[in-house]
């Protein structure tokens, strides 16, 4: 769900209601969490989904 909006392929009306709330009312995660944010989109880099200017956005927030 984190990566939904990182991916073009994964974008959905739902996802987009998730971050929302998130925004809104903020949200807990694991320790682990930003480690398995950065594999997804390292992951994502390498086999072509997203490109290094999707992933420094994604890293900068935009």
């Amino acid at each position: 769900m984190a990566l939904d909006r990182c991916f073009k392929s994964e974008r959905s009306a739902y996802a987009n209601r998730v971050l929302d709330a998130v925004l809104n009312h903020g949200s807990v995660v694991p320790a682990i969490w930003l480690v398995e944010v950065a594999n997804g989109l390292l992951t994502g880099l390498r086999r072509g989904r997203i490109d290094e200017a999707e992933v420094a956005q994604a890293i900068e927030g935009r």
